[in-house]
């Protein structure tokens, strides 16, 4: 075994959940540099590239964290809205007009 093993930066999957990970990527985003992220991120084959893999874990990590609350109050309409309210603004599409 090479001593370079004992000195390089580990490997992980990036996980959005982790702030820490959310945290080198964005310092990355700022230096355009991995060069002071402490670790390095697997990318499965079928993701593309490292960048492409981060940004939709980033996605869906922010739209699950906006949104999930709306979707988990079972029988209960986002913001407490009334059910009539609700249903009015479900009649528009997502352009905003009217269905």
């Amino acid at each position: 075994m090479s001593i370079l093993n004992f000195h390089h930066r580990p490997w992980i999957a990036f996980n959005a959940d982790d702030r820490n990970h959310r945290q080198w990527f964005a310092e990355f985003q700022r230096t355009q540099t991995w060069g002071h992220c402490p670790v390095r991120f697997i990318v499965a084959d079928d993701h593309g590239d490292l960048l492409q893999h981060i940004q939709r874990r980033l996605i869906d990590y922010y739209v699950n964290k906006e949104f999930k609350k709306e979707l988990t109050h079972a029988g209960k309409y986002p913001h407490g809205n009334s059910k009539r309210l609700y249903q009015q603004k479900s009649l528009c599409d997502s352009t905003g007009t009217e269905v």
